[in-house]
């Protein structure tokens, strides 16, 4: 159908203003602000998902070898304990084995890394990895935490995100911050908690307006995380004082006494470290890993209280189920382990 020449012209004309205006508003501020929003929502929604997956698998896993569930679930004797955590290491050891360059970007410090060296890219696979391979060592005793896996696998989502959709550089990294961060804050009911890891822990500081998107999604998180998983407090703190003036003195103690111990788990862990890879060279994940699992097997027939996460045993110290002696023989065994 032909119309006249002045309707053409003007259908033209509003063609090529809906052009020029498109060009100026995906340019603009505003719809560079509006994207980030929603990327952000769709950020939290994707990260708090998977921080609710790795949780309930965590925690079936958890719950099935807890060694009273196990003996209750199956009749065994009480040395059993032994190889629940051998059996673990038996898998993550072949894990290791058959992917050891994945194996190897394990915890923050490689999110760190990928954010300062990478550009915030992080493989999928590598998302995939790290999240089976912690429900299978948590979940078989392995006296570690899952906040490090938990910004794995955010960070992760965040990245992958950000590949799908062809973001910048600047974005991919301001993603990958924001998924460590929102899952975070799923995982722990804790949305400025979140926030502030992203930005303190792996942007190392660095605000800028990355920080919208971190808090976005970490609160859309959250709130998926609550819709789901309940309210529920991990650590039952009961009622507590802060004491008078002459309390204080002890606080700054306890700082001393916190980071003494944080020193020596460092040089404990670079000692190990060293002796292994350089002084004796042992490099093959079953000969590293499993002697451990026998004696951490071996250890739990004394001290169950080192198995898994500690949560109960973090209530049961602020609810002064333990004595003292208990508790420091169970640091130090923490420590140990944990290097090991």
């Amino acid at each position: 159908m032909k119309y006249p020449v002045f309707i053409t012209e003007i259908i033209l004309r509003i063609k090529d203003l809906l052009r020029i205006s498109k060009k100026y508003y995906t340019e603009s501020e505003i719809f560079r602000y509006i994207s980030h929003i929603v990327l952000s929502i769709i950020l939290g929604l994707l990260a708090g998902g998977g921080a609710i997956l790795f949780h309930y698998l965590l925690e079936k896993m958890r719950h099935l070898f807890e060694y009273r569930n196990f003996r209750e679930f199956i009749d065994v004797p009480d040395y059993f304990i032994i190889l629940i955590p051998v059996m673990g290491g038996l898998i993550c050891s072949l894990m290791t084995f058959l992917f050891p360059e994945i194996a190897a970007g394990k915890g923050v410090l490689s999110v760190i890394k990928s954010v300062i060296l990478k550009k915030g890219y992080i493989p999928a696979k590598e998302t995939i990895f790290h999240l089976f391979a912690p429900i299978i060592s948590i979940g078989t005793g392995a006296p570690l935490g899952p906040e490090g896996p938990a910004a794995k696998i955010g960070s992760g989502i965040g990245s992958y995100m950000s590949q799908k959709f062809n973001l910048s550089k600047n974005d991919m990294i301001m993603y990958t911050t924001a998924g460590a961060g929102a899952a975070i804050s799923a995982a722990f009911n804790a949305p400025i908690a979140g926030v502030f890891f992203g930005i303190e822990v792996i942007l190392l500081n660095d605000l800028r307006n990355r920080a919208l998107s971190a808090l976005i999604s970490a609160v859309v998180a959250d709130i998926l995380s609550r819709a789901y998983l309940g309210s529920d407090r991990i650590f039952m703190i009961p009622h507590y004082e802060v004491g008078d003036l002459y309390a204080y003195p002890f606080y700054l103690g306890l700082a001393v006494m916190c980071g003494m111990t944080a020193l020596i788990y460092f040089s404990f862990s670079d000692k190990i470290r060293y002796f292994l890879n350089e002084k004796i060279k042992l490099h093959n994940p079953f000969l590293r890993l499993l002697p451990v699992t026998f004696i951490f097997g071996f250890v739990l027939l004394r001290y169950e209280e080192i198995f898994g996460i500690g949560y109960s045993l973090i209530n049961s110290v602020l609810s002064r189920g333990m004595t003292f002696q208990d508790i420091v023989v169970i640091l130090c065994l923490k420590i140990i382990f944990l290097v090991l």
